[in-house]
């Protein structure tokens, strides 16, 4: 897996564990992959920390950090 483009730190502290990826433009989200530290794909994000990686309907990527501490 590559990780393109910026990395933003993303924290979820909304009660209802709602997050957004401010992807700095108007662009159409058209995949999302989680991975954990070690490189391992995951089916969701879960507690602790994984990596969001963001395909756009432009090809253009972008991986985002996501802490769940609840």
């Amino acid at each position: 897996s590559l990780f393109c483009g910026d990395v933003e730190t993303v924290f979820t502290t909304d009660p209802n564990g709602i997050e957004t990826v401010a992807t700095g433009a108007n662009k159409q989200i058209v995949g999302e992959t989680y991975f954990d530290l070690s490189g391992r794909k995951l089916s969701k994000a879960g507690k602790g920390v994984a990596i969001k990686n963001v395909k756009f309907a432009d090809g253009t990527t972008k991986s985002v950090k996501v802490v769940d501490n609840k």
